[in-house]
């Protein structure tokens, strides 16, 4: 156990757009914390919303921080890091709510083992508090943080603690992107032979997604963060390109591997089964599209 006399500072991060529905619930569970209130800070980044986000923000003792210039989440973490005070910084999003302990898990497994990159635990819930596809997918396919970190090297952002030395030592997150930072990040800090480690006890929860078409923006906003990382190092992410032009990429899911998921998840509804495989080969598709769009578009603008 960490004893107060070794407490590091925190700084907290929570990029938010157009956040006005969730932003509160996320920032009080963040004022709730079981780890010192003096001992850590909440800076909260508005990336120039159009509803009352800004508002709401100011109405809580955190730090307010603008970006305005770039509409992008990532942007916006560096400029909370540029305004942090913290040894280690997390992050969450705005959406998202963090279980009491989530800062004193996460500082007490970072200075245990010695880590320089910590993801956590990210918990799906459904709003309705009724699982269906939708939560399903959310589940299984987008916030494994434990499967990312292990075959890809890397955490999502909505629960994430770093040393700053590891920011001092491989920089911060590639600005500009619309998806796809928290994997170009983790990268680096994997090629830099750092310390990554997964912790189950470091928990958040994050809603589902409740319908196709918040979904499809999501998938679309994926396909075209891998376009923009292959105009940012053609080399290194060609293979994120080169699949869009593969016919295979573009067949549904692999059953075999479908029914054994499924198992495993243990989905045992004949219509959700059939709606989650009907999403996974929707979701590659439009993914696909995306970065197609993205491509082009980039193509045509440089």
């Amino acid at each position: 156990m960490i004893t107060l006399q070794k407490l590091p500072y925190i700084s907290v991060i929570v990029p938010a757009y157009n956040s006005e529905k969730t932003i509160r619930d996320c920032i009080d569970s963040l004022l709730n914390q079981s780890y010192p209130r003096n001992s850590y800070e909440i800076i909260a980044v508005d990336n120039n919303s159009s509803d009352n986000t800004q508002e709401i923000i100011k109405e809580y003792p955190v730090r307010y921080v603008e970006e305005k210039n770039t509409r992008s989440s990532y942007t916006s973490r560096n400029a909370g890091i540029e305004n942090s005070f913290g040894q280690i910084i997390g992050f969450i999003d705005a959406d998202a709510k963090a279980d009491k302990d989530w800062i004193s898990k996460a500082v007490e497994t970072i200075l245990t083992n010695k880590v320089d990159y910590l993801g956590g635990n990210i918990v799906v819930y459904s709003d309705s508090g009724k699982s269906n596809s939708f939560d399903f997918y959310s589940r299984y396919y987008e916030f494994q943080a434990e499967k990312f970190l292990k075959w890809y090297h890397y955490a999502p952002t909505c629960s994430l603690f770093v040393k700053r030395e590891t920011f001092k030592k491989v920089g911060k997150f590639l600005s500009g992107l619309s998806s796809g930072g928290d994997y170009e990040f983790g990268n680096r800090v994997y090629r830099a032979s750092l310390k990554q480690v997964y912790s189950q006890d470091v928990v958040v929860y994050h809603p589902s997604r409740t319908n196709l078409s918040s979904q499809v923006k999501k998938w679309l906003r994926v396909g075209g963060g891998a376009a923009e990382l292959f105009f940012h190092d053609a080399g290194r992410y060609k293979g994120l390109i080169s699949r869009l032009f593969n016919p295979r990429n573009y067949l549904p899911p692999n059953p075999w591997s479908f029914a054994k998921d499924i198992k495993i998840q243990n989905i045992n509804n004949l219509r959700d089964r059939v709606s989650l495989y009907f999403l996974l080969y929707t979701a590659k598709n439009i993914r696909n599209l995306g970065g197609i769009y993205k491509l082009a578009k980039m193509s045509i603008t440089r």
